[in-house]
Formats: structure tokens, C-alpha cells, sequence
């Protein structure tokens, strides 16, 4: 957690999803204010190679998918049930 600051954040229905530098992804309730998860990109099933630190981050809620760039590539995940690795760009 040394040197990591909050790249960006966004909500949809009652998650709200905090995107830090060091690639830690944080899943708030925010009906109930409790942390649902908090989870390392790089230990994701097949995002192994995502690198060291986030540059951006955004939700797009309509295809239930979440896009981190690290500045060499941009990482898609599923994030409708459990976060899933999907592609990279």
C-alpha cells in the first residue's frame, strides 16, 4: 500500500468500485458502507502480465465490463458476478 493513491472511482447500483495506483481494485456496499472485496489485478486468472501501476480507469456499465490502463496496454474485466479477466488491448 506504500505509494498508492485512488486513480479513479465509479459506482453502479449499489457498488461502488475504487480503482488504486498499485493495481488493487476495492469493491464497496454502498447501502451498507462495507468492503465486498478488494482484489489484486495482477493475481487475476490470466492478467498476470498487467504490470505495476494503474493510469486510468473506467466502468462501462452496459457491457457489465471495467478497463484498467497501465500505459503500455488497457485491461478488460467482467465485473457482473465475479471479477473475470477478458481481454487485453
Amino acid at each position: 500500500m506504500k505509494n498508492q493513491r485512488l486513480v479513479d472511482l465509479d459506482s453502479v447500483q449499489n457498488r461502488l468500485f475504487l480503482m488504486m495506483s498499485d493495481l488493487t481494485l476495492i469493491e464497496l456496499n454502498l447501502l451498507t458502507s462495507e468492503v465486498v472485496s478488494t482484489v489484486r489485478l495482477r493475481e487475476v486468472e490470466g492478467a498476470e502480465d498487467i504490470g505495476n501501476k494503474a493510469v486510468a480507469f473506467v466502468l462501462q456499465k452496459d457491457l457489465s465490463m471495467l478497463a484498467v490502463s497501465t500505459g503500455t496496454a488497457v485491461f478488460l474485466f467482467d465485473y457482473e458476478t465475479d471479477l473475470r479477466y477478458v481481454n487485453t488491448i
